[in-house]
């Protein structure tokens, strides 16, 4: 429920992105710019409540570098490429998730697998309806860029759900968003946005990204990949949603359905995997008092 949840609120700020004039960098500059704050405070709570280890800054820095390259080659992708296939194959997360745990051997190509991949390729055409488009000026390269684009976002979720069973990411969340504040300031030589609008983008960042931030970041490590993957699928739908019902936008049959059609997907992924990890996903069970290593306990 956190999951979903999260991709509501970034779905909500997808569709405040869609209405503003403000440039994919400079918006994204904007975002972590107003979320940096709200869980930096909400790294020290989180720092007192968990005796899990510290990020590393390799992987504060990594997590950020992921974020933003994710972020840019799906927008290049939609600048340059056909609107709905750059959209369909950015959003294949669960799909990459899938084919891998198959390649892997994790799992078997049974009825359950092929019912759910079918579902997930018809939910990803539909969601993608949300936001059409004409054929770009260079289809060949919108589609490698967003490509590019879904193997960046497949890898930044994945090593979030990983170190999360063995680090503090919440901790560290606050910290990823300002590494990609520092990252992101170059963007605004390109242009100053209006003040009205730089508000209002600082104040999703707050109202809407931060707590989306900390509440996907609680439940990544809990579900496995191709279910918090399905979850994900979800937010293209919300994104069609909230601009239909806010900002009078058309809402397309085909993302309702989208919607519908995740739905089923997830709970028949549910029913018949379930929502535990792998077992060679699952942590080792953590004592509260090890001793340290190469030293023998003492009687």
């Amino acid at each position: 429920m956190a999951l979903v949840v999260a991709r509501a609120l970034v779905g909500a700020d997808d569709a405040i992105a869609s209405e503003l004039e403000v440039g994919p960098l400079r918006f994204s500059f904007l975002i972590a710019a107003g979320a940096t704050l709200p869980l930096l405070a909400f790294g020290n709570v989180a720092e007192r409540a968990s005796s899990l280890p510290h990020m590393s800054k390799r992987e504060i820095l990594a997590l950020a570098v992921l974020n933003i390259a994710q972020a840019s080659l799906f927008v290049g992708a939609l600048l340059v490429g056909p609107v709905g296939p750059v959209t369909a194959i950015h959003l294949c997360v669960p799909i990459v998730y899938l084919l891998a745990q198959l390649a892997t051997r994790s799992r078997h190509f049974d009825r359950a697998t092929i019912a759910v991949l079918v579902l997930i390729v018809g939910g990803v055409v539909l969601a993608a309806q949300a936001d059409p488009g004409d054929r770009g000026s260079a289809p060949l390269l919108g589609v490698l860029l967003a490509v590019a684009s879904v193997v960046a976002l497949a890898s930044y979720l994945w090593l979030i759900s990983t170190w999360g069973r063995e680090r503090n990411i919440l901790e560290g969340a606050g910290l990823v968003q300002l590494t990609s504040f520092v990252l992101l300031i170059p963007s605004m030589l390109i242009g100053i946005p209006s003040l009205r609008d730089i508000w209002i983008v600082l104040a999703a960042g707050v109202i809407l990204i931060a707590p989306a931030i900390i509440m996907q970041w609680y439940a990544l490590p809990k579900l496995a990949p191709v279910l918090f993957g399905l979850v994900i699928l979800s937010e293209a739908v919300f994104a069609g949603g909230f601009a239909a019902f806010f900002f009078d936008e058309p809402l397309p049959p085909a993302v309702v359905l989208a919607g519908v059609i995740i739905v089923i997907a997830t709970a028949i992924e549910i029913s018949k995997r379930g929502s535990a990890l792998p077992d060679g996903l699952r942590p080792a069970p953590r004592l509260k008092h090890e001793p340290p290593q190469g030293r023998e306990p003492e009687e």
